[in-house]
């Protein structure tokens, strides 16, 4: 509502430039025009004050015609000084062509009583609904037809929802207009998502002119929930295994560590739910009831994390997918431990290793390394002291996380040779 408002605002000035009435006045005061209306202009002042005019600047051969208490008056000035409740019409060449009501505000008071948001709604999940009740006058004017109509006020109210900013909740301001009618004003609107304070004052015609104006309030419990579930790999800071993030999607190497953070909008006591399961059985789920959950992904394959979020009347579901990748091993064949920090170490490349074992010989068969930690790599050092170089031979026992055909898990035993270089 409040566009439209603005869009009345800007039809008004451009129907004034065609029309040719302008305004002159110390108070505050509009130039409303729409079809609508079925008028050329109703101009609204918050007072009249000495001074005030309401101008026509066309040419031609014209003529203010108006009645007041029962007598008609002409003029030929361009100007004249409105009075509250009267039809201004100019005549062009003796016939009524343009017409002008002029309304003084103060004679028609608006006051809020009370705001009601304990109110049924069809689904309050997903709206939220609040009544204001008012102590109000109706405005009344006449058209061109010479009819008596209501001329429509709309209250207006504020309060602060919450809003999602692509990584947090925050507050956000949010403005409704809803039409006055019999002495009250129903708003239906997209869902509050927080406890807060509503605040309603108005009407649109006091906004508009920018009065001072007197406010009342309610306090709206919110109900309705979202939420924003993201999952987070926690890192680790191995070099050589291989993908441990990704920026579109969560996946990575096993055993993936998933923090999942639920992200429900800011309510006093939401009931959070997760569910975790591997997509080849459903049955088999883990339930966890806190907002925040860091979940080791061991085995290989795909996975679905499933965040609930209740109030006593309102339910919020949504799913991530996360998948651990297959395992893979690759060894390297050639090494420089000469500290320019590249390639300083005999390091595998690898991902979703469940086991693991490492042995590195010299030409003569003497053991110089062995390892248990893919993560880790030789320096090229023997005791503390810089190997020769030359051709190593390494031998690898591992186990992946996961599993064959045969439902055994993968196994990799590998064995070759690896050049030493300074």
């Amino acid at each position: 509502m409040r566009k439209f408002f603005l869009l009345i605002i800007s039809m008004m000035m451009l129907t004034v430039a065609s029309a040719q009435f302008t305004i002159t006045s110390s108070s505050e005061h509009l130039l409303l025009s729409d079809p609508q209306y079925n008028i050329d202009g109703i101009a609204i002042f918050n007072t009249i004050p000495l001074g005030t005019t309401l101008n026509y600047t066309g040419g031609g051969n014209f003529t203010w015609s108006y009645t007041v208490a029962g007598e008609t008056f002409t003029s030929t000035q361009s100007s004249i000084t409105p009075e509250n409740g009267v039809l201004y019409k100019i005549l062009i060449n003796g016939t009524p062509t343009y017409f002008v009501y002029v309304i003084d505000y103060s004679n028609y008071p608006i006051s809020c009583s009370h705001v009601e948001t304990d109110i049924p709604v069809s689904d309050e999940c997903l709206f939220s609904a609040i009544n204001v009740f008012l102590n109000s006058t109706d405005i009344t004017y006449i058209d061109r037809s010479n009819q008596v109509r209501n001329l429509p006020r709309y209250f207006r109210i504020e309060y602060t929802t919450a809003a999602w900013n692509g990584t947090a909740w925050e507050d956000s301001l949010a403005v409704s207009d809803a039409p006055v009618v019999n002495g009250k004003a129903s708003f239906i609107v997209p869902a509050i998502l927080q406890d807060c304070s509503v605040a309603a004052y108005g009407d649109s015609l006091a906004v508009l002119m920018g009065l001072s104006l007197d406010t009342c309030y309610g306090f709206f419990p919110a109900v309705a929930v979202q939420a924003h579930p993201v999952g987070t790999i926690i890192e680790r800071d191995a070099k050589n295994e291989k993908d441990r993030s990704s920026s579109t999607s969560i996946q990575g190497s096993a055993p993936l560590v998933v923090q999942l953070k639920a992200n429900p909008n800011p309510l006093p006591n939401p009931f959070v739910e997760w569910f975790v399961w591997n997509v080849n059985d459903s049955n088999a789920f883990l339930r966890f009831a806190d907002e925040t959950v860091n979940y080791t992904f061991n085995e290989t394959g795909e996975y679905r994390a499933k965040v609930v979020v209740k109030t006593d009347k309102c339910q919020y579901t949504e799913t991530l997918n996360i998948k651990t990748l297959e395992s893979f091993l690759d060894v390297p064949n050639v090494f420089t431990p000469n500290d320019d920090g590249i390639n300083d170490e005999f390091r595998v490349a690898y991902k979703s290793i469940r086991e693991f074992k490492i042995w590195i010989y010299n030409r003569w068969g003497r053991l110089v390394y062995e390892s248990s930690d893919p993560a880790k790599g030789w320096d090229g050092r023997i005791n503390g002291k810089p190997a020769s170089v030359g051709t190593y031979y390494y031998v690898i026992n591992a186990y992946g996380e996961d599993k064959n055909d045969n439902g055994k898990r993968v196994h990799y035993k590998l064995s070759g040779d690896c050049n030493l270089l300074r």
